[in-house]
């Protein structure tokens, strides 16, 4: 079987489970969202994907939302799920399950990614602008509270403002979500907003911090790993 997908790259970390239970071995993404020197989603999310067993195909990003490449044949488009109704309430997860008719479980569900070699324990920090509209959390007083080594993953712009509106740490650059994934399977803890180091730690069970995005539920798991700031 062979899916499509646009993105974006968290949509496509909870999709693994549902693809396999779809028997999806082929996965089409598209080479759009991306900015030099940043690559593209398909190139971000070709050895994450790969390491769960898909094989990763790109395809033009110069196609809008559940539009594809006409020459493409292909068995499920992934960007369907969001016609769904009462996006804001239910987890992106359930959507999706519930649009293909199959199962899904908020065990963890990323499977062989290796363990970081960097000294234990420490923390991991992700910040991202996006979903954080009328967040109160003082990221100041949070980076205080946290003990030990700390390392910032992500955008280097994105690291800059959390230097400068919370504090310094280091950061940690990745040449892909492969990478962060193994950072992050490393980590004794995740502090993060809605982004995709949330979804990582979400499928690799870890326990994570949360700034969610007031009002929105749907990347909350109410699991005994997650906890909200």
């Amino acid at each position: 079987m062979i899916a499509a997908c646009s993105g974006g790259a968290g949509d496509l970390i909870y999709y693994i489970q549902i693809l396999k239970q779809l028997s999806v071995e082929t996965i089409y993404i598209k080479e759009n969202y991306y900015h030099p020197p940043h690559g593209n989603l398909c190139q971000t999310m070709k050895r994450i994907m790969e390491s769960q067993g898909f094989v990763v195909i790109p395809t033009s990003g110069a196609y809008h939302l559940y539009q594809f490449d006409p020459a493409l044949k292909f068995d499920y488009n992934l960007d369907n799920f969001r016609l769904q109704p009462r996006r804001g309430s239910r987890h992106i997860m359930e959507r999706m399950a519930e649009h293909f008719k199959v199962n899904y479980s908020f065990k963890p569900w990323i499977q062989n990614i290796p363990d970081s070699d960097l000294p234990k324990p420490y923390t991991i920090i992700h910040l991202t602008e996006r979903w954080r509209d009328g967040s109160r959390v003082d990221w100041r007083k949070v980076l205080q509270s946290i003990t030990g080594k700390i390392y910032f993953t992500g955008f280097q712009h994105e690291w800059t403002d959390f230097n400068i509106t919370a504090g310094s740490v280091e950061w940690l650059p990745t040449e892909d979500i492969y990478d962060m994934a193994v950072l992050i399977n490393g980590a004794s803890a995740v502090y993060c907003n809605q982004s995709i180091a949330l979804t990582l730690a979400q499928g690799l069970g870890k326990e994570y911090w949360l700034d969610r995005k007031p009002g929105k539920r749907t990347t909350l798991m109410f699991t005994k790993n997650e906890h909200l700031l």
